[in-house]
């Protein structure tokens, strides 16, 4: 391209001030402007001179195809909406094998517990020692396929958090007490991480209903969800109720082992309605953040509110 050849049509800074950007189509300004992911139409406007400070003035925006060297530069790419269809899906797959897996372990703490009992009782035949064994194989084996599914879940579901937070960006929510970086680093800060992903979701709660406009200041005052609160407390009472499950270690008498086993009994029974209610909360936010998009963001129901080219949508 030579040096007298107009810049490509992009969405660019605009040269009047009074927006983030105006679209510019190749050969002129249009009257297309955007701000804070929201799309509008403005007439472009000489900026006045700098007057008494003897600053330059703006330069005037061009009504022909401008020189390149003199051209509008393209500004970095704004937030733009990310789909959460894929990463909720990975996320309920994933939550139900959890389910399965802490199902399959309860079942294998029951039948350990049953064929300890046999054995404490008087039985000691090959046949029930080797139940018992089997059984310490079995529970064994369903706790290192939780412990990989956990690891999993983890990882999908901070990044589904992360999608969350930014698509709230682009639906305006400003002004957040925690931006999207918090759904990552607020899990790995000691005794604070007790708070802060609860007020993360609350906040990604109330930004995500359908019923507050983009840009609206006081989006943070509705309600925080209950299913949010629920979600938390089971979270939290099967943290609390693993960090009590005692280790592998061998039992030093008969009441330890069975104190053992009730505990993890109740800390498995914990998980499952944990995984569960965090199923529904994924589909539930995910959901609500896409009728929210819906009912305010251009184009959101034909799918081209996520461009990856442009900042925002073409105007035309």
């Amino acid at each position: 391209m030579s040096t007298s050849d107009p810049p490509a049509a992009a969405w660019r800074e605009d040269p009047g001030g009074a927006h983030e950007l105006r679209y510019w189509d190749g050969s002129t300004w249009t009257d297309h402007v955007a701000d804070q992911g929201r799309q509008a139409t403005d007439p472009l406007r000489a900026p006045e001179s700098a007057g008494s400070e003897g600053l330059p003035a703006p330069p005037a925006p061009p009504t022909a195809a401008p020189p390149f060297a003199g051209a509008p530069q393209l500004m970095p790419s704004a937030p733009v909406w990310r789909r959460l269809g894929g990463l909720r899906t990975a996320l309920t797959v994933l939550l139900w094998c959890a389910v399965g897996t802490s199902i399959l372990l309860l079942i294998a703490l029951i039948t350990q517990r049953t064929a300890f009992e046999d054995v404490v009782s008087g039985d000691f035949s090959f046949e029930a020692l080797d139940r018992l064994e089997s059984a310490d194989g079995f529970v064994g084996g369903m706790v290192a396929l939780d412990f990989l599914l956990t690891i999993a879940i983890a990882v999908v579901f901070i990044v589904w958090l992360w999608r969350v937070a930014k698509n709230a960006e682009v639906l305006g929510r400003q002004n957040p007490r925690f931006g999207p970086g918090w759904t990552i680093g607020g899990w790995f800060i000691p005794l604070a991480n007790f708070v802060i992903p609860l007020l993360v979701v609350r906040d990604l709660w109330r930004g995500s209903d359908p019923a507050v406009p983009p840009g609206d200041p006081n989006w943070r005052q509705g309600p925080g969800g209950v299913l949010v609160g629920w979600w938390w407390a089971a979270w939290l009472a099967s943290g609390f109720a693993f960090q009590l499950t005692p280790s592998g270690e061998t039992s030093s008498s008969p009441t330890d082992f069975r104190v053992s086993s009730t505990v993890s009994l109740v800390s498995t029974a914990i998980s499952v309605a944990s995984a569960i209610l965090a199923i529904y909360l994924v589909r539930r936010l995910t959901a609500r953040q896409e009728a929210c998009a819906s009912a305010h963001l251009p184009d959101f129901a034909s799918g081209q509110a996520a461009p990856s080219a442009q900042p925002y949508p073409q105007p035309y």
